[in-house]
């Protein structure tokens, strides 16, 4: 057998994590001690061996163990570890086939034979009782089986259970005693003595029963596509409207136009830069990325743009993200901009660094931390309790992406996904989806000021801009409402409702007082909890699980949920592909299969054969389109960081004026056709039906001009190889580091 020390490196963590599947929840117990061997265990089957008064050892079975055998090859993983040979052959059972005293083989959940139906669960005793108050994998279990019959009732068209599907998150709630109640009372017909809400062994013995054999899922069916009813877009004011508290206000009156990719933006951006003049005018950029070269050509750089703009007597301010102890090429440009500026008349910049957080005590826990790792990495548990208050700081980033101009009596506001950067117009580093995909939108009107007002809080809160003075647009009035805006300001039409929504995280107390504000995720869970026809999504993550479960909510209703991520996995966020999984698997899990049929997740690909990551197909879009009614463009990304601490800044736009039995298109309408004619390479009137013509993204009806596929978000589970192995240990590293990866306040 081949030594594959070579190709593991996850030392002693890694049989730990293993020891640690036998309370997983994702693992099937397949053998027990005592049982009799009837049907051939599989080659990457866990068999943990646990002498009385002896050490516990997992070996990872490497054939399958046929009938008639006793002696299994295998991979003694505490050798494999230790840098020995860790090749074996166990002994698993005597003459009888019954399976050793010391002996136990588990199963991922995905590949046991019980999800298929072809063998028996263990004995309920080996499960324990769970009430009110319960928590751990045996809840988990409990709520997955639940959900299972609850599943299989409404799909047979009985009465499901109660408050099902639950959120299968281990917590022995009261819905998932609502749902234990109704289940017993199916379970023990006429015998109220049983329906108490408490998982003992009975129950446990029906509710394996009733998910032990269930049939294969079928098929997704054809997707149900009602008429398309009337657009209303201004019901989106009555729903918005009371999540504007604080400094999230909606206003009417505003011209918006989108914008689709770098060249538009950056266009759009360096025309109201350059009509700036004189010593009322000014200009504002709050961003992260790259900002020394503006990607239009070397006679248009943003440090030339700024230079000309202060020769002119123009204010020019720019508020820089300093990243906490990362120096890039990108940093290192922030500083000379930083630099420059300030060495300009009537120029004021900041390098922002108050997502860290920079006292005595957070200091000295890091360097307890750091000296932790270094002794040994078994104490990383450890170290991240020590360091729990600095995580959100520590990894948190300033993501607001925010340009203000006043030029002239116009005031001019951007935001949105797009950084400036050369990659949003040409390529720069090959083989990364570049020149990215990305949106943006130009503002002008009342809600233009709360994009000034965004800058001119952020300036205000960071103690560095005291030495600068006062800001020009600190105390600018609101401009008033537009009644007919121009199509060049306006080209999809108008006047808009737009709502400024943002995440912050003040980390000072200081005056003046800056409020935190978690705007962002209120609106866009009531967005979708409003949907009647159809969302659309692009998107760089796909993340939040709390998104997903109130997705999962929707989709019964609608005409179809369509989700455009980039075409590769994620790089740049520790086991991002695992969570983009555990996102969309939780909803295909929960729906039954003809709304599972509604549900679509697609990357951008060069190739409809096989996602293919070449030239432009690199999403960093966040965006969401709501029955052709809502657009929402921004920088929030959907996971709970840009939710709850990254700087964020999302625009919720909408028609305010629309009256009954008007036809023309909509803001969000034009909005989203353009992004399809983008992604699918057909004309606009061929996706003017937002929910008809989403048969254009699916297999079988997809035009070949089309620049996506679906998203199989499955990925191995198995111990079936050494690559298996690594896949296990990343299911478990991101199921227990998720609040360091992805964390939230």
């Amino acid at each position: 057998m081949t030594d594959t020390r070579s190709t593991l490196d996850t030392g002693g963590l890694a049989a730990a994590t293993i020891h640690d599947h036998l309370a997983d929840p994702l693992m099937q117990v397949v053998a027990w001690p005592g049982r009799r061997l009837e049907r051939p265990l599989l080659g990457g089957d866990v068999v943990f061996r646990q002498p009385l008064g002896g050490a516990r050892r997992a070996f990872i079975l490497t054939s399958p163990f046929e009938s008639g055998e006793r002696q299994a090859e295998a991979i003694d993983v505490e050798a494999l570890a230790a840098g020995r040979p860790g090749s074996v052959s166990i002994g698993l059972c005597g003459p009888d086939r019954l399976l050793h005293s010391d002996l136990t083989v588990i199963r991922p959940l995905g590949e046991a034979e019980l999800a298929f139906g072809e063998t028996l669960p263990p004995p309920p005793a080996s499960r324990p009782t769970i009430r009110t108050g319960s928590r751990g994998p045996a809840v988990i279990d409990a709520q997955q089986r639940l959900n299972m019959v609850h599943a299989d009732r409404s799909a047979r068209g009985e009465s499901g259970l109660a408050d099902c599907p639950l959120a299968t998150d281990g917590i022995f709630g009261a819905h998932t005693r609502a749902a234990t109640v109704s289940f017993q009372r199916v379970a023990f017909p006429g015998q109220p003595s049983e329906w108490d809400g408490v998982i003992g062994p009975r129950t446990w013995t029906a509710l394996l029963a009733h998910t032990a054999r269930r049939p294969p899922r079928p098929g997704p069916g054809p997707i149900p596509v009602p008429p398309v009813g009337q657009i209303d877009p201004s019901r989106w004011g009555a729903i918005l409207r009371p999540l504007a508290t604080g400094r999230t206000v909606l206003r009417a009156g505003n011209a918006v136009a989108a914008l689709i990719d770098g060249n538009a933006t950056f266009n759009a951006m360096a025309a109201d830069m350059g009509a700036t003049n004189g010593e009322r005018d000014f200009i504002y950029l709050l961003g992260w990325d790259n900002f020394d070269t503006f990607p239009l050509g070397a006679a248009s750089s943003f440090r030339d743009i700024y230079t000309a703009a202060a020769g002119r007597g123009v204010e020019v301010a720019a508020m820089l993200w300093d990243q906490f102890g990362i120096v890039t090429a990108a940093d290192r440009s922030a500083t000379e901009v930083v630099n420059h500026i300030n060495a300009l008349t009537a120029g004021k910049a900041i390098k922002d660094d108050l997502t860290t957080n920079h006292t005595t005590a957070s200091t000295v826990r890091l360097a307890i931390a750091a000296a932790l790792v270094g002794l040994n990495h078994h104490l990383i548990p450890v170290i991240f309790r020590i360091i729990e208050p600095d995580i959100a700081r520590l990894t948190g980033s300033h993501h607001q992406k925010v340009l203000v101009v006043k030029r002239g009596e116009l005031l001019v506001g951007y935001c949105g996904g797009i950084d400036m950067n050369p990659n949003r117009v040409r390529v720069v580093d090959a083989d990364t989806g570049q020149p990215h995909h990305d949106t943006h939108c130009r503002i002008i009107g009342p809600s233009a000021h709360d994009l000034l007002s965004t800058f001119v809080s952020r300036w205000r809160h960071h103690p560095g801009s005291s030495r600068f003075g006062g800001l020009r647009g600190d105390g600018l009035g609101v401009p008033a409402a537009i009644a007919s805006p121009s199509p060049v300001d306006a080209p999809f039409g108008g006047p808009l409702s737009v709502m400024i929504a943002r995440t912050f995280n003040p980390v000072r107390s200081a005056p003046p007082l800056v409020v935190a504000e978690r705007g962002i995720k209120p609106a866009l869970l009531a967005a979708i909890a409003s949907a009647r026809s159809f969302i659309y999504c692009e998107d760089q993550y796909l993340l939040d699980l709390d998104t997903a479960r109130a997705l999962i909510a929707a989709v019964p209703r609608l005409n179809h949920v369509t989700i455009l991520i980039p075409g590769n996995p994620i790089t740049d966020v520790p086991f991002g592909k695992e969570y983009r999984r555990d996102f969309v698997g939780l909803i295909d899990t929960l729906l039954l299969p003809p709304h599972r049929a509604k549900l679509g997740v697609f990357q951008l690909t060069t190739s409809q054969s096989a996602p293919t990551f070449g030239d432009h197909t690199y999403v960093h879009s966040k965006s969401w389109v709501f029955d052709d009614e809502l657009a929402v463009i921004g920088t929030a990304n959907c996971n709970r960081r840009s939710y709850t601490f990254d700087s964020e800044v999302d625009a919720f736009i909408f028609e305010d004026n629309r009256r009954e039995g008007d036809t023309r298109q909509t803001f969000a309408q034009r909005y989203r056709m353009a992004l399809w004619q983008h992604h699918l390479g057909v004309p606009g009137s061929a996706v003017a039906d937002g929910a008809a013509s989403v048969r254009l993204w699916r297999a079988g009806t997809r035009p070949s001009s089309a620049r996506v596929i679906e998203f199989d978000h499955r990925l191995p589970t198995g111990f079936t190889s050494i690559a298996g192995l690594r896949q296990a240990v990343m299911n478990r590293g991101a199921d227990r580091l998720r609040d360091i990866v992805d964390p939230m306040v």
